[in-house]
């Protein structure tokens, strides 16, 4: 079993896909880091934040009585009754409204870890795809199972060198864009607040798990279909079947998309927002707040993974390589 796992060790290295791959997070990276240096340098000054303040304040004291009246003055009285309670109120302002969530450094670097998230994905599953994939379209497979004829150690270890090496990608966005985003937020005038800098550190090792989830699906997806195009035709249908039109337009079904849960796993929980019929019976325009915490999206993670796993093992014992 070690000979086997050094020998793909060497192999996969010596792959072209590996190092395209490499590079393509390394640039990916790059572009990220500038395009944070550009978003912070176009964010308003903390004294031009408290100026807009200031002046919406003013207004509201001294005009949101008659935006109110004007408000109920000009909605038909059906709406009126079938509207919320507050549905003319003109509430206060307050400065956090004019800060939002990208008022802080980690706010800022939270935006830039999603899109970490989604090339880590990415990359991780052709990585893994292509390295099980190579080895059927090369007629390597073959010649390995005539030097170790039992199936399982070999599947074992091409899942497990295709697994790691999936880390690789992942290795080079946080070594490239972690300190880059850090150093592209901090050349403005935000700072983290308490609590964000741990998070923040946090959230980029938890991409390596992201990494191996990722590699393993798409190793496991590599022995099935055993074509790196068709695994990725397969993986474009399912996120706009099923991650997309399906977890935005069945109810609760975005609880149970992979998109989601993985999430959920990397910024240690997820919340989303739905909205009911307005105006329907009484109905409430206000949003429905949902929740994914870390540990269901994990223990979901893990099921995909090992079911994954298995189909793959599945696959390989009963199919000829031939």
């Amino acid at each position: 079993m070690t000979r086997l796992i050094k020998a793909e060790f060497r192999r996969a290295f010596a792959r072209g896909i590996t190092k395209g791959v490499l590079l393509l997070a390394l640039l990916f990276a790059g572009f990220t880091i500038f395009a944070m240096r550009q978003q912070v340098s176009n964010m308003p000054t903390q004294a031009e934040v408290q100026q807009t303040f200031r002046f919406a304040h003013d207004d509201w004291a001294k005009n949101h009585q008659r935006y109110e009246k004007d408000c109920l003055a000009s909605t038909p009285e059906s709406e009126r009754n079938n509207a919320p309670t507050d549905f003319c109120d003109f509430p206060e302002p307050k400065l956090s409204d004019f800060v939002g969530q990208n008022g802080t450094l980690g706010g800022v670097l939270k935006q830039g870890t999603s899109g970490l998230l989604m090339v880590a994905a990415l990359a991780a599953l052709v990585l893994g795809a292509s390295l099980a994939c190579a080895e059927f379209a090369s007629g390597s497979m073959m010649t390995w199972l005539t030097f170790e004829p039992q199936r399982i150690p070999v599947y074992a270890s091409k899942v497990l060198v295709a697994t790691l090496m999936g880390l690789l990608p992942v290795l080079v966005l946080v070594a490239i864009a972690g300190p880059g985003f850090w150093l592209a937020g901090s050349s403005g005038e935000l700072e983290f607040a308490a609590g964000e800098q741990s998070t923040y550190l946090a959230t980029l090792g938890r991409l390596f798990g992201v990494g191996v989830f990722c590699s393993l699906v798409g190793t496991a997806l590599g022995f099935v279909l055993r074509h790196t195009t068709a695994v990725l035709g397969f993986a474009a249908v399912w996120l706009i079947a099923v991650e997309l039109i399906g977890g935005n337009s069945i109810a609760d079904a975005r609880r149970w998309t992979i998109g989601t849960a993985l999430s959920a796993f990397v910024d240690h929980g997820k919340e989303w927002e739905t909205y009911p019929p307005c105006y329907s019976g009484g109905a409430d325009c206000r949003p429905v707040i949902h929740w994914l915490g870390f540990w269901p999206a994990t223990s979901y993670l893990l099921v995909v993974a090992v079911v994954g796993f298995l189909i793959g093992l599945v696959t390989f014992r009963r199919r000829d390589v031939g």
